[in-house]
């Protein structure tokens, strides 16, 4: 009778274990399944840009994976890209910049570059406009403005040069490789008229910091 009750007892010892077991996982496995939305880029959104219905979107993730990150509109529709996103980058709160997408007061100036020129620098980076003068048998540079945001790198094609195109650049076989044609950058007004003709001239060398 004894060597019954002591079966029984362990067998439901037994169910009672695999059943707090079994509810546990549940436990666990509903946590991981539940999701909430996010907000993620749809395209790569140089620093500077501003952020748009067109350029982001909501998605799902689980939500243990969603701390930290930005989840509503209307905290980021119209306002500037702190840092360069790539697209399918999850946008949190460091990314969300102040105020307009471009600095107050400052023109945006397109300058023509080669490969060597640019210094390779992308939107978000900064650099420094050297000025080279037109004395053939003497050339002198001079730097004009130091600490320029760059807004735009383009291509031959007029595509932005992102950071995962401009690692493209390190391709042997140069097929499909970006060369930067045309930078784009943040001057004050007081340097705007030299630097257009500079540029207009091909007379602009960019450093980068």
């Amino acid at each position: 009778m004894g060597k019954k009750i002591g079966i029984i007892l362990s067998v439901v010892l037994a169910i009672a274990f695999t059943f707090g077991i079994w509810q546990a996982a549940n436990k666990k496995y509903n946590e991981v399944a539940k999701t909430t939305e996010v907000l993620q880029t749809t395209a790569y959104i140089p620093a500077g840009q501003v952020f748009t219905e067109d350029n982001i979107n909501t998605v799902e993730i689980p939500e243990i994976m969603a701390e930290g990150l930005v989840n509503d509109m209307e905290e980021v529709i119209d306002k500037p890209v702190q840092v360069s996103l790539i697209k399918g980058q999850y946008i949190y709160p460091g990314a969300i910049g102040e105020g307009v997408g471009r600095t107050e007061g400052f023109r945006e100036v397109y300058i023509p570059v080669d490969l060597s020129s640019s210094a390779l620098a992308i939107a978000g980076e900064r650099v420094n406009i050297n000025l080279i003068s037109n004395n053939r048998e003497a050339p002198t540079s001079q730097v004009v403005l130091e600490n320029a945001r760059v807004t735009h790198c383009l291509d031959s094609n007029g595509q932005e040069i992102t950071p995962d195109r401009k690692k493209q650049l390190g391709d042997i076989t140069g097929l499909n490789t970006p060369i930067p044609v045309s930078i784009a950058v943040e001057v004050p007004p007081d340097k705007e008229p030299i630097i257009v003709q500079a540029a207009s001239q091909d007379r602009l060398y960019l450093s980068k910091i």
